[in-house]
């Protein structure tokens, strides 16, 4: 308001036009994005009919940042590329070197990254040949996200913090606000979430004196995003709501996206797999109508992961049909190597062992073309899960020296970058691999190191892992005869294990609470009443809250099942129940039952089995040949529907709880 009423009292065309940069800047910096580009316009458009081509410049890289903001890409590469064009003619480094880091920016954003890369190294040259510190360290610390994002954290950690030095000499506190977010980021990946803690909360500080509320906003959904990762989840859900009140006053799509993207995250951290697709919904309703291509690919990953943990494998496939065209369109190699981990997870759910491993040693490649360390550290994870569950029944066979080969690796890579959160993981996979091999010793020792290493680096929400580790092992020692079955449980952990690392996903806490809502329901037809509720099991079928969905569900499924040609025997599903809230795994089969007098039937029933479990407990539920063969052997020596009692159902309840669930129970 003070710089508007400065501009009426002022005279001076230049004076006038100086005000104008000044108040677009502001604008933009408050997300006005509208009103920034009116004054950018204004400027452009008289500095143009005054010859002053300096002005022209400024105008055009303002424009620049106003589209960029926007998703226009396109449009703001032209008119960084002229602003460019006329810097270097009037031979101003200074701002040359801004107009190259916005440039920088601009490429980044359509998956240009090399490019980006080169005009952001170019931009700290001119910086530096102008002597000018404050564009020197805005420039470095877009080449250190660039360098964060392909997973060189260290050298990136060493930028931000050189920036952060930088800003704080001159008092910039709107750069300082932001590089020292960015620098607590390398921190949280680099595992000293003690200091990122303490940064993340200064920069916040220092973003909230200075009033400026675009950074208020984005700082504070950053530190959503730690507190979601380090599982302080409602610390998270205060910063992330904060976050999202005040992006509804600013109008900065990117950042809003990453908002979006963090609080989806929360919700899928928090089990709540719907909210989390809402909230994604709506990040893709931001860049419909952007060139954000980058952005929206990440987006439709972390869907794609959702829609997976609920077993939505045609709409995961769909999406992974709109990422790979995405990045092919845009030759985007960093995008098509993550789309082919996703397109692995895929084939690896139908058992496609062959494809799911052809996909990975694609994937491998780029990730050496790249050097983006989690394709190159993802691709080798999930090689090693293609080999671990092809070979599930001969545990002892060379694949697993094979499987140990590249776990190796990655804890080399890992170890080398400090990256002591994803070292300590890749540990616990080594340490499991160990138990296979029958070496229990060898893989204490790991657990071991593993532990104190969550003690020197404070990394407490590992610390449950190595316990279930450590709990396996000793169940093993404890009952001999059972190593199979335990062995399968481990195998089982392992699997998820990989699964949760290569998806940057919250290992998924539940509890026996959690675990105590599964119950069971059975259904028969009946030759009079049609399909009638035989038992239940852990549910009292009369609660308001279920009554309907129950009598409706056996309804539904018997008709599901009983469509075309005859009968279908067998385990199906997951399929949703009380609007989603649930979900259902239903196992059909033929018995004897003296009641059915029906010729065609030879006196037997057609008899469903749904084990309903809270929709959180999905993704620890999706060995389907597993559980395909416990509702077979349980059901196999029944050849009577007498012979069902709830006592058979608690059993299949607690076998499949006892497999699945258990290793994963938080006390």
């Amino acid at each position: 308001m003070q710089l508007k009423e400065t501009l009426k009292n002022i005279n001076s065309p230049e004076f006038t036009l100086k005000f104008r940069l000044l108040l677009g800047y502001t604008q933009w910096c408050l997300g006005k994005i509208q009103e920034s580009f009116n004054n950018y316009s204004f400027v452009l458009e008289r500095a143009t009919q005054e010859f002053n081509e300096e002005y022209q410049a400024d105008a055009l890289v303002g424009l620049g940042m106003v589209e960029n903001s926007k998703g226009s890409l396109d449009a703001a590469a032209k008119h960084l590329m002229k602003a460019i064009s006329i810097y270097q003619k009037l031979k101003n480094y200074s701002k040359e070197a801004q107009a190259r880091n916005r440039y920088g920016i601009n490429l980044s954003f359509l998956g240009r990254i090399q490019e980006g890369t080169e005009s952001l190294e170019k931009a700290i040259n001119l910086a530096q040949k102008a002597v000018d510190l404050q564009k020197e360290a805005s420039a470095r610390n877009n080449l250190a996200l660039f360098e964060m994002n392909q997973g060189d954290i260290q050298k990136a950690a060493n930028q931000f913090l050189q920036c952060v030095e930088i800003s704080r000499k001159m008092e910039n506190q709107r750069d300082l606000a932001i590089m020292l977010s960015n620098y607590a980021e390398t921190q949280q990946h680099l595992g000293n979430y003690k200091l990122a803690e303490q940064n993340y909360l200064e920069a916040l500080q220092i973003a909230e004196k200075a009033r400026n509320i675009l950074n208020i906003a984005t700082i504070k959904a950053d530190i959503g995003g730690f507190y979601t990762e380090i599982r302080s989840l409602k610390k998270a859900k205060k910063f992330l709501e904060e976050a999202m009140a005040l992006f509804t006053k600013v109008e900065m799509k990117f950042n809003f996206l990453q908002c979006l993207n963090y609080y989806a995250r929360y919700w899928l951290a928090s089990g709540n797999y719907l909210k989390s697709i809402e909230y994604l919904q709506q990040a893709l309703n931001i860049v419909e109508n952007t060139q954000l291509n980058f952005p929206k690919i990440q987006v439709l990953i972390t869907m794609v992961q959702t829609h997976f943990a609920l077993h939505n494998v045609d709409t995961a496939y769909t999406l992974l049909k709109e990422i790979m065209k995405l990045a092919w369109k845009q030759q985007n190699k960093v995008a098509l190597g993550l789309a082919l981990i996703e397109r692995t997870r895929l084939s690896l759910s139908f058992s496609n062992f062959h494809e799911a491993e052809l996909l990975l040693m694609e994937a491998k490649e780029i990730g050496k073309i790249t050097n983006h360390f989690e394709i190159i550290v993802n691709s080798r994870l999930l090689l090693a899960l293609t080999f671990l569950v092809k070979n599930e029944q001969h545990r002892y066979s060379q694949e697993i020296k094979l499987i140990a080969n590249l776990v190796n690796e990655i804890l080399k890579l890992t170890k080398e970058r400090a990256l002591w959160p994803r070292y300590v993981d890749t540990l616990l996979v080594r340490a499991s691999l160990y138990v296979f091999e029958g070496y229990d010793i060898e893989a204490q020792k790991i657990l071991n190191n593993a532990e104190e290493l969550v003690k020197t680096n404070k990394l407490l929400n590992k610390t449950h892992q190595i316990n279930r580790i450590r709990q396996l092992i000793k169940r093993l020692e404890a009952y001999p005869l059972d190593r199979d079955f335990i062995l399968s449980q481990i195998n089982n952990l392992l699997s998820q294990e990989i699964q949760r690392i290569t998806t940057q996903g919250m290992y998924l806490q539940i509890s026996q609470e959690d675990v105590d809502k599964i119950f069971v329901l059975s259904y028969k037809i009946d030759e009079k009443r049609g399909t009638i509720l035989y038992l239940s099991e852990n549910i009292d079928p009369e609660i308001p809250e279920l009554r309907n969905h129950i009598q409706m569900a056996g309804n539904i499924y018997m008709v599901s099942l009983g469509q075309g040609h005859g009968y279908h025997e067998g385990l199906f599903g997951p399929f949703p129940f009380a609007d989603g809230k649930y979900r259902a795994l239903v196992h059909s089969l033929f018995i004897k039952d003296s009641q059915m007098q029906n010729k065609r039937l030879n006196g037997a029933t057609f008899f469903i089995t749904c084990l309903i479990y809270p929709q959180k407990l999905s993704p620890l539920l999706n060995n389907r040949e597993k559980l395909e063969k416990i509702f077979s052997e349980h059901f196999r020596q029944i050849l009577d529907i007498r012979h069902i009692s709830v006592q058979v159902l608690k059993k299949l309840r607690t076998s499949i709880s006892e497999f699945f669930l258990k290793p994963f129970i938080v006390d």
